[in-house]
């Protein structure tokens, strides 16, 4: 009897043990599980830094924190810079922040002239649905279109030499156009 007890007890024992193991939380770093314990117990988050940022919000987007997820956003939208802007948005993008990347693409569009923006568009090759979504917003935007003259009025008109890079693409036009995929080159739908 008393060995029976023994082995209960040691049971017992070792049930309590392997419930007093370490929780492993794999794919967040020590300090991003800090602030989010921060943000838990305070409701804030302090000495915040762009490369805190954006693991953060992909932390708050795995745990359900929306509070969290929202001030991390509105952090990294008053970050965003040419020099980040694309990173932003497939993170973004990856992660249902909308309201963030929708600021990215909106903060690309505006500033597609800019160099460094320009040269970033290759970090949209492993989000190529990005790309395709700036190209639509770039060609259908009004506002693009009223940035210089746009307006063919015949080949032999002064207007003619100004350029028409950003004219809406219009697949029903019977002139020749600049569409997305360059000057009369329509996407046949065919891949080869």
């Amino acid at each position: 009897m008393r060995e029976s007890i023994q082995v209960e007890e040691d049971a017992a024992n070792e049930v309590s043990a392997q419930h007093r193991r370490p929780i492993e939380i794999k794919d967040v770093s020590h300090s991003i599980f800090l602030k989010v314990l921060e943000y838990l117990y305070t409701d804030s988050v302090s000495d915040l830094t762009l490369d805190m940022a954006l693991p953060l919000l992909i932390t708050s987007e795995r745990y359900m924190l929306d509070r969290l997820k929202a001030f991390t956003s509105d952090y990294i939208r008053h970050e965003i810079n040419a020099d980040n802007v694309m990173g932003v948005l497939i993170s973004s993008h990856r992660h249902a922040a909308l309201d963030l990347k929708e600021i990215a693409f909106e903060f690309i569009c505006q500033n597609l002239a800019n160099d460094e923006i320009l040269a970033n568009l290759t970090d949209l090759k492993v989000e190529p649905d990005l790309l395709v979504e700036i190209i639509r917003r770039r060609s259908f935007d009004p506002l693009a279109s009223m940035s210089g003259p746009t307006h063919q009025t015949s080949p032999s008109s002064p207007s003619s030499t100004h350029s028409n890079q950003h004219r809406p693409y219009n697949h029903q036009s019977s002139n020749a156009s600049i569409g997305p995929f360059g000057r009369n080159n329509e996407w046949s739908g065919i891949r080869r």
